[in-house]
């Protein structure tokens, strides 16, 4: 499996993902990406100069205030994920009925965005709005593979820093689901009382 990701190594790797709607900045802001890798929290934390060369395979993305950045059940432009350098994303996800759009989080500077899609090729699972201007960092799968294979650790602890990423936002949810989870309980509670008040009257 990891032989199929890795793949071989492409030249045109450094090339932007071709992504309609998004309009391509000619240089990345490199010294606010390397902070926030330096910053950010994971087993083994990243040098100033890992986070460079971590930099240099990454290309830039800017987003108008309320452009789509990812978009629910798109299933074909899946391969890259994104940092977001300073603006922010409004995370939605559809409501049963598929028309109205629920807001579950509000991701600010420093936070990545389609880091499942880019690892598994899976349709994205939630929509992502930039609320102001927002400029953010891409690294596509291809851009990753040439990091693996080039600077596989610096390709390590990058990958570290994105799975922590992860964690911290899954144990977000799982505490939201679990007060979810209660307050139907005790809903569910009240309800029941309540038919049986009624049946006793």
């Amino acid at each position: 499996m990891l032989k199929r990701f890795l793949g071989a190594r492409d030249p045109s790797a450094t090339a932007p993902v071709e992504v309609p709607s998004q309009q391509e900045i000619e240089t990345l802001d490199a010294t606010m990406l390397i902070g926030f890798l330096c910053e950010a929290e994971c087993i083994t934390p990243m040098n100033r100069q890992e986070a460079k060369i971590a930099a240099s395979y990454m290309r830039a993305r800017q987003y108008a205030d309320g452009e789509i950045i990812l978009k629910e059940g798109d299933s074909t432009s899946t391969s890259y994920m994104l940092w977001i350098l300073d603006g922010e994303a409004v995370v939605e996800a559809l409501s049963a009925d598929l028309s109205t759009p629920i807001t579950v989080t509000v991701l600010g500077p420093g936070t990545t965005l389609g880091e499942l899609s880019l690892m598994d090729g899976g349709a994205r699972s939630l929509t992502c709005t930039a609320s102001s201007h927002t400029r953010c960092a891409m690294l596509s799968k291809r851009m990753l593979q040439n990091m693996m294979l080039d600077q596989p650790e610096v390709a390590t602890k990058l990958m570290s820093i994105v799975l922590m990423g992860v964690s911290v936002r899954l144990r977000d949810m799982t505490e939201k689901l679990k007060r979810y989870v209660r307050l139907n309980q005790t809903m569910s509670e009240e309800l029941r009382e309540t038919m049986t008040m009624q049946v006793l009257r």
